[in-house]
């Protein structure tokens, strides 16, 4: 417990070198629901939100932390609570300009967030657009992540008409 409290701390830190080994410290420790709990404890969902930008040198590592803790049930709540969704939707709206695997854990780490009820709700009203925009990609993977977040911001019912209208043109 001590120890996630000295990476959430690190995680803070405006020392590079810092701040790239408490994300990889954070991410290897959340692969375990235990770590994970113990992030949530130490608000690692905020302290992250409040990280996640565009221009970071460490964006990969931010988002596959990110998509570690909001795998867990109270993950999922916290990010939402935490107010990620506006940021992740900034993020999808310059996913041209992002690589594959930022992308795919963007679009992984929404689609966990997703399955909480309010997080659809508000991940339709930011995150739709980006996500569509997602929807003709060649990678595999990414096709698939992003064919299930179209599906599942779907069941939001406001969205289901835009979400046509984007496909169809």
């Amino acid at each position: 417990s001590q120890s996630v409290a000295a990476i959430g701390k690190a995680l803070e830190d405006s020392d590079p070198e810092v701040l790239s080994m408490a994300l990889q410290a954070m991410t290897a420790m959340t692969r375990f629901d235990d770590g994970t709990a113990r992030a949530l404890e130490a608000a690692v969902p905020e302290i992250l939100t409040q990280l996640l930008d565009i221009s970071s040198s460490f964006l990969e590592l931010e988002l596959r932390a990110m998509f570690q803790i909001s795998r867990h049930p109270d993950g999922k709540e916290a990010f939402v609570a935490a107010n990620i969704i506006p940021k992740l939707g900034v993020l999808l709206d310059t996913a041209q300009n992002l690589s594959i695997p930022v992308c795919q854990l963007l679009v992984g780490t929404l689609n966990n967030i997703m399955v909480n009820k309010e997080g659809k709700k508000r991940a339709s009203e930011c995150c739709l657009r980006g996500l569509v925009s997602l929807h003709g990609t060649e990678d595999k993977v990414l096709k698939v992540a992003v064919d299930t977040g179209i599906r599942s911001m779907r069941e939001h019912h406001p969205a289901r008409k835009e979400i046509d209208a984007l496909l169809a043109a």
